[in-house]
């Protein structure tokens, strides 16, 4: 009894040990499994960190950083792009001293005039699409029935013509880290041809304040925020305008692209529409036409039109939210209106912010301060 009892005993215990190592190899494999799978997660989250299918000039614009022994990127001068001024070669990437310069421009213009409509075209937002839509909206339909709109009906006839877009991921939603992570997926900035809409980012900023406190819920910021607050947020403020504005301006250097600043839009409308709807667009819309939709779209007018718009229907997103005016979807539009909003301090910060990262957006000619009016 005593010798089968020991073995009886030294086989149960050697059949525990046996159980014992069996146990631990399922443990060990599957934390072998635990730590793969992590290690695969962890790989995929960093991937999603980091910016995604962005050509090397992009980043460089974006980022500010050189290759190799080149150093820092020195950000690139204005290209002027003044529509105003008589005898520039608007949209234009090419200088007068090229030998085929006519050539070129004539064959682009070919090419985007026979190019699909509605054209796809970016903008920040508070960068003047509203005001652009009304004026382009107007233009076209007059040409083509020779009539006025209703606000209501602005959006659907500007679509016609020009398919808008904030970019993705949205600007008021994300810092500066998301949109470069999220630019790769752009379809539009991968396209040969497009429009582009700019406004001094210092007029933008100020605003988008003023929109994400009224009148843009999704993006709405707490009702205490101030705007001195606001301005070094990093999530959809300032840092987050000067990003967007830094990678799009790489689709300057395709010839197809076309670029207009708002605050050339404001010196010249008409001027500025009958080089976008017939020189460049070829749509074929009179003088006329468009000398009436700068008088519709005219700020005060449109100002007046949307405050007594009607509660209902699309003509509602007009009115203003509330008695205060800075809750209106057609605000100021000023021109340096900003210098009117921020102490001193707030603008030597804006400064600031804009000389140190307003890098490959320097080609539309913000990093310098617009003239104060006398």
């Amino acid at each position: 009894m005593g010798v089968d009892g020991r073995g009886g005993g030294g086989g149960s215990g050697s059949g525990g040990g046996n159980g014992w190592r069996l146990w631990w190899k399922v443990f060990a494999g599957l934390l072998a499994v635990a730590v793969v799978v992590y290690v695969m997660r962890a790989d995929t989250f960093l991937a999603s960190e980091q910016p995604q299918h962005l050509p090397i000039p992009v980043l460089r614009r974006a980022l500010g950083t050189g290759l190799g022994s080149q150093g820092k990127l020195s950000a690139p001068a204005s290209r002027g792009f003044d529509v105003c001024q008589d005898g520039t070669n608007w949209f234009s990437r090419y200088s007068e001293e090229d030998v085929d310069t006519n050539s070129l421009r004539e064959s682009r213009n070919h090419r985007i005039c026979a190019g699909s409509r509605p054209m796809f075209t970016i903008s920040h937002p508070k960068s003047g699409r509203t005001w652009l839509r009304c004026l382009v909206a107007n233009a076209y339909a007059c040409a083509r029935k020779n009539a006025s709109l209703s606000l209501s009906e602005t959006e659907a006839w500007s679509d016609k013509v020009l398919s808008f877009s904030h970019g993705k991921p949205h600007p008021f939603g994300s810092t500066p880290q998301q949109l470069l992570n999220g630019f790769g997926t752009n379809n539009g900035a991968k396209r040969e041809a497009g429009f582009m809409l700019v406004r001094d980012p210092r007029d933008v900023v100020v605003s988008s304040f003023y929109d994400r406190m009224y009148r843009d819920w999704e993006h709405s910021l707490p009702k205490h925020t101030s705007l001195s607050e606001y301005l070094r947020i990093e999530r959809g403020s300032l840092q987050t305008l000067l990003m967007h504005q830094n990678l799009w301006s790489s689709v300057t250097d395709k010839p197809d692209w076309l670029v207009l600043r708002y605050e050339d839009l404001k010196r010249c409308p008409e001027k500025a529409l009958d080089e976008l709807l017939n020189k460049q667009l070829c749509l074929d819309v009179s003088p006329a036409c468009i000398a009436r939709a700068a008088d519709w779209c005219d700020f005060s007018k449109l100002q007046q039109r949307a405050d007594s718009a009607s509660h209902y229907g699309g003509g509602k997103i007009w009115r203003p939210k509330g008695h205060d005016p800075n809750s209106r979807k057609v605000r100021k539009g000023k021109v340096g209106g900003y210098r009117e909003e921020l102490s001193a301090e707030d603008m030597e910060y804006l400064e600031s912010s804009i000389q140190e990262h307003l890098l490959g957006g320097r080609v539309f000619g913000y990093n310098a301060p617009p003239p104060k009016k006398n």
